[in-house]
């Protein structure tokens, strides 16, 4: 992912096959808990190409106040083009000497060899760039044209998580499926850290890759997978009825490895979601 925004951001298909995160027996970060709701405002979807003169990436950090009332103190605010920051930005930031605002430097465990590897100049500027396109084309999807619309709408909800942490941390977001709480959240994320940082002789340098984006050997499982490809391929090259059947097999029966939504034939555990019978009433 990383090479191709030295230029833009990296094309991909749409969809995702992996499965979801509290159901992954890989390491995920918070983040990945959080899933994206659909809200279209326009319809069609804004391109966020052609239509660039109507989208905005410019925001404010500061605290606005009460927006009905005009106060001195709403218009301290520091602008910026974009939300994306790098090094240099940060630094400017925490040495700001400016009434109203304070700096603070939050210990998030990483090293100093992190930054001295960071590339500069010109690779740093077409990095950010590839993220803000991103971020236009996330916006258009829903049709918000300015990321000042984006934020605090909460356009999200949350998937695996407790609902008493979600309560308490993400409040007023929606929480439909249970999962876990503060303390598989922060072994995944001492794991994560373990995994970047062990120096071990022998464990290689170079992280794995991952395997979101594409299926890798120790990465994370895909819904289609070569098995399941080759299997779709015979049944359709020789109109094989029965090739067929153990594709529809293998796609169906996930309650093993994936999550499902349905109970499972023949699986020895059921799927995410169990259907039950429902008779309607008879009219009297």
């Amino acid at each position: 992912m990383i090479p191709p925004m030295n230029t833009m951001r990296p094309v991909g298909s749409m969809g995702a096959d992996t499965p979801l995160a509290v159901f992954s027996e890989k390491n995920q970060s918070l983040f990945s808990y959080f899933k994206q709701l659909f809200a279209q405002v326009t319809n069609p979807a804004i391109d966020p190409v052609r239509e660039e003169l109507v989208m905005s990436l410019m925001t404010f950090i500061g605290n606005p106040g009460n927006i009905l009332s005009e106060t001195p103190q709403n218009s301290s605010l520091i602008k910026l083009s974009h939300p994306i920051l790098s090094n240099d930005d940060l630094n400017r930031l925490r040495y700001l000497d400016r009434e109203g605002f304070r700096a603070a430097t939050l210990p998030m465990g990483l090293r100093q060899e992190l930054t001295k590897s960071q590339p500069a100049g010109l690779a740093i500027e077409n990095y950010i760039k590839a993220l803000c396109k991103g971020l236009l084309k996330i916006m258009s999807k829903m049709g918000i044209s300015t990321l000042r619309s984006y934020r605090s709408a909460q356009v999200f909800e949350a998937i695996g998580l407790k609902s008493s942490l979600v309560e308490k941390y993400f409040p007023r977001t929606g929480s439909r499926i249970e999962g876990i709480g503060l303390d598989e959240i922060a072994a995944e994320a001492n794991a994560r850290h373990e995994q970047a940082f062990n120096k071990a002789p022998d464990v290689s340098a170079i992280l794995p890759g991952g395997g979101h984006y594409r299926l890798r050997k120790d990465g994370e499982r895909h819904l289609l997978n070569p098995e399941s490809i080759t299997l779709l391929q015979r049944a359709v090259r020789e109109n094989d009825r029965r090739m067929y059947e153990r594709y529809t097999k293998l796609i169906n029966d996930q309650s093993e490895k994936l999550a499902t939504c349905g109970e499972c034939s023949g699986s020895k555990r059921p799927g995410l979601f169990l259907w039950m019978k429902w008779n309607p009433p008879r009219k009297s």
